[in-house]
């Protein structure tokens, strides 16, 4: 009977220890469920993330380049980039070049300078409605150019004279 009643109480433990692994099993089952509902949440999210983004590139791409359309159609022989496309991440940088008849301004004569500088100036000062003054140093090295808005005052360097102010 005291073998009966152990085999019994092994059965009974035996028993309690497959119930607790069992519910531990369904506590296990219902956090995977539970993981693969967030999973599933997330990816949904990270989705719904992705398309705003790409709608938010899309959006500032447009509008740099009506931005640059407007900027370009106030100018005759300037043009400016207002954005670079970086080509490992495919995003459109804001940027400043300007150039001169398809010619970075690093790479302008001092005479093609001179007139990309007048040529923006002109343009500032029209679309602000702001006209001050224009200095042009080193005035011998054009020969040709618009007349700009307001008041021009020049430096030329003419060899053998003394400094004066000429009035015209």
């Amino acid at each position: 009977m005291l073998k009966e009643v152990e085999e019994m109480e092994n059965t009974i433990l035996e028993n309690e220890r497959q119930l607790h692994e069992h519910d531990r099993i369904d506590k296990l089952d219902k956090e995977v469920k539970q993981a693969k509902e967030d999973e599933k949440k997330v990816r949904e999210s990270l989705n719904e993330s992705t398309f705003i983004i790409d709608a938010i590139k899309d959006f500032e791409a447009k509008e740099a380049e009506l931005q640059a359309e407007k900027v370009q159609g106030l100018f005759e022989t300037l043009s400016i980039k207002l954005s670079d496309l970086v080509k490992s991440t495919g995003e459109m940088k804001p940027t400043f070049e300007i150039k001169m008849d398809d010619k970075e301004y690093v790479k302008l004569s001092t005479a093609e300078k001179i007139l990309a500088g007048l040529e923006l100036r002109n343009v500032l000062s029209q679309e602000s409605g702001l006209v001050a003054p224009c200095f042009v140093d080193n005035a011998e090295s054009i020969t040709k150019f618009k007349q700009p808005i307001g008041q021009l005052i020049t430096a030329t360097v003419v060899g053998g004279k003394k400094l004066e102010v000429v009035n015209e």
